[in-house]
């Protein structure tokens, strides 16, 4: 019987610590449809290999999963991953006995007898039944370290690009997006990237900006809506830095997360997150944010609260807070707001005040020089600040 060269015996060697992203970026052509459409209860974490699975990963079995119609661009690529079987064709042609061909045959048999090719790569790796198809394919080939060197160089040169557009991630079109198993595995491969925590963060949230643009808000809406993840809630927060590095005014922000100037505004997540940026721009001082919103919202802020509590909105902290520093305002105040109002009231009345946030500073320093009151000072100050 001809025996195989150790060139081919490499060629069907071990790569034991990357066989779940391989397998991922084979089976994405077929998964990432799922995982947009994935039952909630269905979507989890990409589970985690123990040793015994650990022990039976090899290149050969990638190979294997890897489909036909990927397509493979570059000569380094096409050398390292080219089809199994177009290599067991080629030494069945020089000669190789039947029963040799028949012995390798049976990874079709087994891979499709159990249904293997159906499984989504979430379970797969949990079956019984790929075990033993992995000890049918184990049990031909031994590993070959020069092998596993050259596989680990392959996928080391893959940007955080390359594997987005490889898992087919700019495809996904809704808030699963941040659930889905293909998301979880290009975390992993950002943060084994990164350097540091921010790093990871920074690129994950310019590779998806880039991607998906100012739609991209409206992903991680209604991630958060319909699943609150902390990765969703991380890049949330990453782009209500965006906007404050680039000098956004909050009227801007308000209008961009198209939202609504009654009663339920913060009752809604987007309503929370321009809270939390009339925040970020008003130093986290929760007597200036207060002022804020009642120059901008007048009489209707005592409703924001109050439906905010009634209906369970998120942050019930901070909205009570908020409600007690307004209550306590109206109990302390001890000088006549009539001439206030007065002068406030034209521009209360103008719809287009949340677009005139400078006009803060200069309404309340004319209220200063006309009413010489402590209170008054203060709350220019507060503003000033």
């Amino acid at each position: 019987m001809k025996m195989l060269s150790e060139s081919s015996i490499a060629q069907f060697s071990h790569t034991k610590m990357l066989i779940f992203f391989v397998v991922l970026v084979a089976c994405s052509a077929k998964s990432v449809t799922a995982a947009a459409s994935t039952p909630e209860e269905a979507v989890g974490s990409p589970p985690v290999l123990d040793a015994r699975s650990a022990a039976y990963t090899s290149l050969s079995v990638q190979r294997y999963l890897r489909s036909m119609s990927d397509k493979i661009n570059n000569s380094e690529e096409r050398a390292g991953w080219a089809d199994v079987r177009a290599a067991l064709m080629s030494n069945l042609q020089k000669g190789w006995p039947e029963i040799q061909w028949l012995r390798v045959k049976r990874w079709d048999i087994a891979f499709t007898s159990s249904n293997l090719h159906k499984k989504e790569p979430m379970t797969l790796f949990e079956d019984p039944e790929f075990f033993k198809f992995v000890s049918i394919v184990e049990s031909n080939y031994p590993g070959n370290i020069d092998q596993q060197a050259e596989v680990k160089s392959w996928i080391g040169k893959k940007t955080e690009h390359d594997v987005f557009n490889l898992l087919k991630l700019g495809e996904i079109e809704d808030g699963k997006l941040f659930a889905g198993q293909a998301f979880s595995q290009f975390i992993s491969f950002v943060s084994k990237s990164a350097k540091s925590e921010q790093k990871s963060d920074d690129t994950l949230y310019k590779i998806l900006y880039k991607s998906f643009g100012n739609r991209l808000w409206g992903l991680l809406e209604e991630a958060m809506i319909a699943n609150p993840d902390p990765v969703a809630e991380q890049l949330v927060k990453m782009q209500l830095q965006k906007w404050r590095a680039e000098y956004q005014q909050m009227g801007y922000v308000f209008g961009r997360l198209q939202l609504e100037a009654d009663s339920k505004l913060f009752t809604s997540v987007s309503g929370i997150y321009w809270l939390k940026y009339v925040y970020l721009l008003k130093g986290n001082d929760d007597e200036s944010v207060l002022i804020y919103l009642e120059l901008a919202f007048d009489k209707m802020v005592p409703l924001m609260l109050s439906a905010a509590r009634k209906e369970g909105a998120p942050e019930q902290e901070l909205m009570q807070k908020l409600q007690e520093i307004q209550f306590g305002n109206w109990m302390n105040a001890k000088w006549d707001d009539k001439d206030v109002r007065k002068i406030l009231s034209k521009v209360l009345a103008d719809k287009n005040l949340i677009e005139k946030v400078l006009i803060e500073k200069v309404l309340i320093e004319k209220v200063v020089n006309e009413y010489a009151d402590f209170k008054v000072s203060r709350l220019y100050a507060l503003l000033s600040a």
